[in-house]
């Protein structure tokens, strides 16, 4: 059976993330409140820790067992970007906020943390 995320869920005022793989519960804490969202196949997830020291890089991919898979490189960070700020799905698509100052753009990620494309977004 091939392994898959369900029942994420936050705790401790969305400084934890806990899901299941298979029979497994999965456990991950972070310094800063998160936002995590589960692949829609289930093979892994992106968390997104906006007040993060490692800004504007600030969001991992994870694999269902709790190991990171890869580091997002904000495609804005030499240009202005603070943080990406939220993650969910626009249709079939993965997309992060990047978050500027007086501003936002949308990234759109593979769960690869390849970034596929960004477009302005309001």
């Amino acid at each position: 059976m091939k392994s898959k995320i369900s029942d994420l869920n936050y705790y401790d005022s969305h400084h934890g993330i806990r899901w299941t793989n298979g029979c497994q519960t999965i456990e991950r804490v972070f310094l800063n409140p998160v936002k995590a969202v589960a692949f829609q196949d289930g093979s892994g997830l992106v968390v997104v820790e906006p007040a993060s020291d490692d800004a504007p890089n600030n969001a991992i991919i994870m694999n269902c067992d709790g190991s990171v898979r890869a580091r997002i490189k904000n495609p804005e960070g030499n240009d202005g970007a603070i943080c990406f700020g939220d993650a969910y799905y626009v249709q079939e698509e993965l997309t992060l906020i990047i978050c500027f100052l007086s501003w936002q753009m949308a990234c759109v990620i593979n769960e690869n943390g390849d970034v596929v494309r960004t477009y302005e977004t309001r």
